[in-house]
């Protein structure tokens, strides 16, 4: 046993956090922690690594008992956490940045060793197996490779405990891939990894053992060989799910959205497609391909260099997202954290931001108007807050995504743009909102739906357009009816 956390307890304003909830890492494994938005996972994880305080409860580490003061008590602890969120400095070197706290410095001189700070970043970044230049900046990378100079950063540190916070929901499959190979060789180095994801597949790849926590609770730690996926998303949830999308009975209308020659220059070359009143259209592909280009050229970001957009047969100009807007369009980001949350306002805010004139009075907003608003739509998707003047980002991030479709809806589009839209979000959470997409159907939006989830693409989607290299690589049928392994084929380059 290297890690005991007993009958932690945790509060914030309304509400308790976690409730006598304890947890034991062993040395050398894959420990997963599963459970819904809001269940008590990044809590508990905070607490380790020093970020809270518990209320009560203890923490021993090798039998010792500690009290973790701070983040860098922690890591003099030896416990390293990787956020889902990149937390590198951009501006800065490769270098700098995994030695960012222990940069060395000449014998008896306040001067930099930059021979020997480059020549140990080249030591390590062959263990993460990144080809890189020390002195390359940090903005310079992709998301995949600056995720692993995060991994980099807690092997510099020499770190014996690993927290590792959804570490796959922005990177590609083939840095997966990288990953899981580098945990295998952190558990064969005696390591400890506590891996946090909603991708439950991941988990029977990678952990050893599972801890389920719901409601800030601890329910149960299972051992990974002797469990299964159906019976760990009962645990988080408190049921079974019978189905995670929903059965789609589209009677699907005319053409309310149809592309021809859609070009951007090194973004979107030659895209054709139509989308149809009440249908679901998914776009998959690789990190790069061009789906998130396509949907902000569609909304206007990128204004389009040539081709044709058609709404309900209308020749359109899109030059802006009010141009969007104003011609029924909505678009979701897939970056919840930086492009879609205004984290200081509270969520009948973020709810009635986006249309601010259905609310206005004589002379100003009329407050009774936005409170209604905000509550229906905080019944109608569940949202789970303690009032409707609760900041957003106090809420889990199921909860938040939930309040921007809200805003979404609230401006009432006929064509919904949605990119990643359960990304980072619990299983539970992901089924309510796919449910709430087909309901939209039903009553003739029609919606792009943008993931990086094959699953998911495959089972929510009516037809599935494949991107590659900033074209459309082919259209297949969606409703279970075509393969990951098809899919990933059109993806992938030639």
């Amino acid at each position: 046993m290297l890690l005991e956390v007993k009958n932690i307890n945790k509060a914030f304003p309304g509400v308790q956090a976690l409730d006598e909830v304890s947890f034991i890492l062993n040395e050398g494994e894959v420990h997963a922690l599963v459970g819904e938005n809001g269940a008590g996972k990044s809590t508990l994880m905070n607490i380790i690594s020093g970020v809270f305080k518990p209320d009560s409860g203890e923490i021993k580490i090798n039998g010792n008992k500690i009290e973790i003061n701070s983040p860098k008590h922690s890591l003099k602890l030896g416990i390293s956490m990787i956020y889902q969120e990149i937390s590198l400095v951009p501006e800065l070197s490769i270098a700098e940045n995994i030695f960012i706290d222990k940069i060395p410095r000449i014998k008896s001189s306040p001067l930099v060793d930059w021979k020997k700070l480059y020549e140990d970043t080249s030591r390590v970044l062959e263990k993460v197996k990144l080809a890189k230049n020390p002195k390359d900046k940090a903005l310079n990378l992709s998301v995949g490779q600056q995720q692993m100079i995060q991994l980099a950063k807690a092997i510099a540190r020499d770190s014996k405990i690993i927290i590792l916070d959804e570490p796959t929901a922005s990177i590609t499959e083939a840095d997966t891939k990288i990953l899981f190979e580098i945990i295998q060789k952190f558990k064969s180095e005696k390591k400890s990894i506590i891996y946090i994801s909603h991708r439950l597949e991941e988990i029977f790849n990678i952990a050893d053992r599972v801890t389920v926590l719901r409601d800030g609770k601890y329910i149960e730690t299972l051992n990974i060989k002797d469990t299964n996926k159906d019976e760990i998303i009962s645990k988080m949830v408190g049921r079974y799910l019978k189905n995670m999308f929903p059965d789609r009975n589209a009677k699907l209308g005319n053409d309310i959205l149809r592309v021809n020659g859609l070009t951007k220059e090194s973004m979107l070359e030659n895209v054709d497609f139509n989308l149809r009143e009440g249908e679901i259209v998914g776009v998959y592909g690789l990190m790069g391909s061009g789906r998130t280009e396509l949907a902000l050229a569609l909304f206007g970001v990128y204004p389009i260099d040539s081709g044709d957009i058609f709404i309900n047969n209308k020749k359109v100009k899109i030059k802006s997202p009010r141009d969007a807007m104003r011609l029924g369009i909505g678009y979701l980001s897939e970056d919840r954290k930086d492009k879609s949350i205004f984290p200081i306002l509270n969520v009948k805010e973020n709810i009635t931001i986006a249309n601010l004139n259905k609310y206005k009075g004589i002379l100003f907003i009329n407050n009774k108007k936005e409170i209604e608003e905000s509550k229906r739509f905080i019944e109608k998707l569940s949202i789970k807050v303690s009032s409707f003047g609760q900041k957003i980002m106090n809420l889990s991030g199921g909860n938040q995504q939930k309040v921007i479709v809200s805003r979404l809806l609230a401006v009432a589009p006929k064509i919904l743009i949605l990119d990643e839209p359960t990304r980072g979000i619990d299983v539970g959470a992901k089924a309510e909102i796919h449910s709430f997409i087909e309901n939209l159907t039903e009553n003739n939006v029609a919606i792009l739906f943008i993931s990086s989830d094959l699953p998911e693409v495959i089972g929510i989607s009516d037809r599935i357009i494949v991107m590659r290299e900033n074209t459309i690589a082919g259209i297949f049928p969606g409703n279970q009816q075509t393969d990951e392994e098809t899919l990933l084929r059109a993806a992938s380059p030639n």
